[in-house]
């Protein structure tokens, strides 16, 4: 009977031995490869003072009601325009 005894207790003793797992560290903040933060100050202003944007192949002018396809490419400058032309987002994608 009192090799019953001993299950709890080596029970007990194994799980003691458990390593914790490991804690997960935070994602490192993706590098800026649009430039996103660089154009933050075309914010507010109408894009047709901004014809030399248009040329760009990285670039993606969106506005109101537009197409646009969901794939993300980090070196993808997105510019979100109001129905007046205003720049309301600038941002990476």
């Amino acid at each position: 009977m009192w090799k019953f005894a001993l299950i709890p207790a080596a029970l007990l003793a194994l799980a003691a031995c458990q390593t914790e797992a490991p804690v997960a560290s935070a994602p490192m903040p993706e590098p800026q490869l649009c430039a996103a933060d660089q154009m933050q100050s075309l914010v507010g202003d109408d894009i047709s003072n901004h014809p030399e944007l248009v040329r760009s192949k990285d670039l993606r002018i969106l506005e109101p009601g537009s197409m646009v396809t969901m794939d993300y490419r980090a070196d993808r400058l997105n510019i979100d325009t109001d129905e007046a032309g205003i720049i309301t987002k600038v941002y990476c994608g």
